[in-house]
């Protein structure tokens, strides 16, 4: 049975079907499981508020998925199966946080139109719980945040079924 950890997210659930993309300067090595395997977890979360509004991209209130962990001396890894998303582990060995952006074309610009492309933002800040093992678990909060580049018009996924109350929004 792998570790549990829960996650409780202040952040709208629903993720846009992409990977994560983030620049560092981390330490390379294999760009999916660097460093020393902390394990996997399986994380059970729940959304905690959301200006984005109900269901903003189809997110329920709670998920469940698994994530696995790597370390590799002050860089701390989410290994979500496509790529490690570096973020940093404090002086205790046990506090984290992860910053990562990627943009999404919603609409493409087309005969004169701006087309719509979001920029998300994702910020993880946590704690593992680590014993003599090792790491056994960990609590965090998550935020999606999201808003339209520079130049886009995204007022169609604005007060729709399915998107957004509101851009930009968290």
């Amino acid at each position: 049975m792998p570790p549990r950890a829960s996650l409780a997210s202040r952040a709208l659930a629903g993720v846009i079907a992409t990977a994560l993309a983030a620049c560092s300067d981390a330490p390379v090595g294999d760009p999916h499981a660097p460093g020393e395997q902390l394990g996997t977890f399986a994380v059970a979360a729940s959304l905690a508020e959301s200006t984005c509004g109900a269901g903003a991209l189809g997110a329920p209130d709670r998920w469940q998925f698994e994530v696995r962990l790597s370390r590799s001396g002050s860089y701390l890894y989410w290994l979500n199966g496509r790529e490690a998303i570096p973020g940093t582990i404090a002086r205790d060995g046990a506090s984290f946080s992860f910053d990562s952006l990627v943009r999404v074309e919603v609409e493409p610009a087309e005969h004169g139109d701006a087309g719509c492309t979001l920029v998300r933002t994702d910020r993880a800040t946590g704690k593992l719980a680590l014993d003599d093992d090792g790491a056994n678990g960990f609590d965090a909060d998550l935020v999606y945040g999201y808003t339209a580049e520079a130049g886009s018009d995204c007022t169609s996924v604005i007060a729709v079924e399915g998107g957004f109350h509101r851009l930009p929004c968290e």
